[in-house]
């Protein structure tokens, strides 16, 4: 009876370790069937990542904005002259709509700058204006900065920045000496995706952005303003060509800037190209074509604007299609029949479902 009992005993121990084998096999194979899954859901990730970096580089190759699609806006002017002389940095918005007030969203703007105007009449009437003026440049880019991720009422606007100096100086002297200026016409769906950070992503040729080309007389502090949220800007030399180099925070706040500055004129010269191209042996062909480029699309633009023959009646926007030219002031990003600018119009085309052309 003893040696039965030892083997009933043995025979237990030993389903008892099988079953316990049994076990930590599925248990195992449980455990490697959910890591395989977790393997496999985490690869679509990586690969979205992957693939969303490739196709941001690859669309940053393709971009080429060397044309200009849109002239800048031509307000009217008002007498406020004097508020102008009182400070060094004078930056005029337009077009501005009631909209733009109820939200508050040039509240933020205001309160950095020394002084402000606005004028925001009735829609019916036209846009309006806004004007702001700084003392320093580090103040005019904190101005710029909240300006540009705005998001405005009409899709297109012009901003105007005036650089002043004393022909005397001393304190209580006026600024009466405009000593830099520049126009850009921006897309303000665009220019709100830039990013308000002081990481910087990429190496610094892919966050770099090429401004082609600059007058002699063209300052490093007036790009600074003109391009904020990036890390620093210089004005280089190349083959004789005065080339803007702006350092941005990441490629892709270069592609937005390339695609979102429609148009760019620094002091009176007409900026070509926002490229993320370095500069090469073979600059002086780059620009000449260029150029002959920009040559052809205006002749083609103002055999555009003869046949269509808009006369007296296009609001106060520029006279390439779009920005509030031609058929009367653009429309607004919320709908709306066009604004027709300050001299009436016809209503324009700007309206339709969301007010773009």
């Amino acid at each position: 009876m003893a040696d039965i009992e030892d083997e009933m005993i043995d025979d237990v121990k030993e389903e008892s370790s099988a079953a316990e084998g049994n076990g930590n096999t599925e248990d195992s194979a449980e455990m490697q069937a959910e890591e395989s899954q977790d393997g496999e859901a985490a690869k679509p990730e990586l690969e979205d990542v992957t693939k969303t970096e490739e196709e941001l580089e690859q669309e940053l190759k393709e971009t080429q904005i060397s044309i200009p699609r849109y002239a800048p806006h031509s307000p009217p002017e008002w007498n406020v002259e004097q508020m102008r002389e009182r400070w060094a940095w004078h930056l005029r918005i337009y077009p501005i709509d009631q909209e733009d007030c109820r939200n508050c969203i040039l509240d933020a703007a205001t309160k950095i700058s020394q002084e402000a105007w606005y004028y925001v009449p009735k829609r019916k009437n036209g846009p309006g204006c806004a004007e702001l003026c700084m003392v320093s440049c580090n103040e005019a880019t904190a101005v710029m900065a909240r300006i540009i991720r705005m998001p405005f009422y009409h899709q297109y606007v012009t901003l105007e920045l005036n650089r002043r100096s004393q022909q005397k100086e001393g304190e209580g002297e006026p600024f009466n000496q405009i000593v830099e200026t520049a126009k850009v016409v921006v897309d303000a769906t665009k220019c709100e995706k830039i990013k308000n950070t002081a990481t910087s992503k990429g190496n610094q040729k892919r966050r770099s952005l090429w401004v082609r080309y600059l007058s002699e007389n063209t300052s490093k502090e007036i790009l600074r303003v003109l391009f904020p949220l990036s890390l620093s800007s210089q004005v280089q030399t190349h083959d004789n060509l005065r080339i803007g180099l702006v350092e941005a925070h990441s490629k892709t706040d270069v592609l937005i800037f390339m695609k979102a500055y429609l148009t760019v004129v620094i002091n009176d010269t007409h900026i070509l190209a926002l490229q993320n191209k370095e500069p090469g042996e073979n600059e002086n062909d780059m620009a000449a074509e260029m150029m002959m480029m920009q040559a052809q699309l205006n002749q083609t633009i103002q055999n555009q604007l003869m046949m269509l023959n808009p006369g007296p009646r296009g609001g106060s926007g520029g006279g390439y299609s779009g920005g509030g030219g031609g058929f009367g002031g653009g429309g607004g990003r919320r709908g709306g029949r066009g604004g027709g600018g300050s001299g009436g119009g016809r209503g324009g085309r700007g309206g339709g479902r969301k007010g773009y052309w």
